[in-house]
């Protein structure tokens, strides 16, 4: 019994991974906070992926996926998490500006300082402007 479900746990994290891998825009908050856990690079342009097509994906998707980028420290991902400077959405913003901080990088720091002083929110402006 023990091993069906230790099975059954992995079937269903390897099936997370899978929608993730097949770009499908039904992926889950669920299954891309699953991958933030996993140290597979081959899952960081299937994160890229959600965010440069931002518009197929439910902004909490987005913004797990920002976390997950963030959690990975690629520099490679500053320049693609850059590109949602300007969501319509505040709470995207918000953590893309959390990601770029913790990316850092010259690119993030330019990205910052504009959201700092842009930014229509005074939340995200905040967040741009943290140390």
């Amino acid at each position: 019994m023990r091993w069906t479900v230790l099975f059954l746990a992995l079937v269903a994290g390897c099936a997370g991974h899978e929608r993730l891998r097949q770009d499908d825009p039904r992926v889950s908050e669920a299954e891309v906070i699953e991958a933030r856990e996993s140290d597979d690079p081959t899952l960081t342009p299937h994160l890229h992926r959600i965010v440069l097509e931002r518009e197929r994906y439910a902004p909490e998707v987005v913004v797990a996926a920002l976390g997950a980028l963030a959690a990975r420290k690629d520099p490679a991902s500053a320049p693609v998490v850059a590109r949602l400077e300007h969501d319509p959405d505040e709470e995207v913003r918000f953590h893309t500006a959390l990601t770029l901080r913790a990316l850092g990088g010259r690119e993030a720091a330019e990205v910052l300082a504009r959201m700092a002083a842009d930014d229509e929110s005074p939340l995200v402006r905040a967040e741009a402007a943290a140390p």
